[in-house]
């Protein structure tokens, strides 16, 4: 059915987004260049705003794909940041580092100890 109408055996619209479906027209295109800017240029966080469907979790995956040999980058889902110290457990697991049963201090210093040069 796929093959017919969209010239491809992949699913076209599934439930989670695929990077390589990513279709670079000139709005979302010009915010993933400035977005890749900015985190290349240190200048702080940045904000990507649409609708549903519109491709930012589509944007966010092939900006992690350009920046993965350079930065570490930590994908965090929002159902989980209920608290600061959800939010730093969540940094800690996905950078693969210990997070249980530490202090919001310790948690914190344990980013910052990844954050050090060298």
């Amino acid at each position: 059915m796929y093959e017919e109408i969209f010239s491809s055996p992949a699913r076209p619209f599934r439930a989670t987004p695929d990077a390589k479906f990513y279709y670079s027209h000139s709005n979302i295109e010009d915010a993933r260049i400035s977005t890749r800017r900015a985190v290349e240029r240190g200048e702080g966080p940045t904000l990507i705003l649409g609708g549903a469907g519109l491709g930012k979790s589509i944007l966010a995956d092939v900006l992690r794909g350009d920046l993965e040999a350079e930065f570490d980058i930590v994908r965090l889902h929002a159902a989980q940041l209920c608290s600061r110290m959800a939010l730093l457990q969540g940094i800690l697991f996905e950078l693969d580092l210990p997070y249980a049963d530490k202090s919001e201090g310790e948690l914190r210093l344990a980013i910052l100890d990844r954050l050090e040069p060298g």
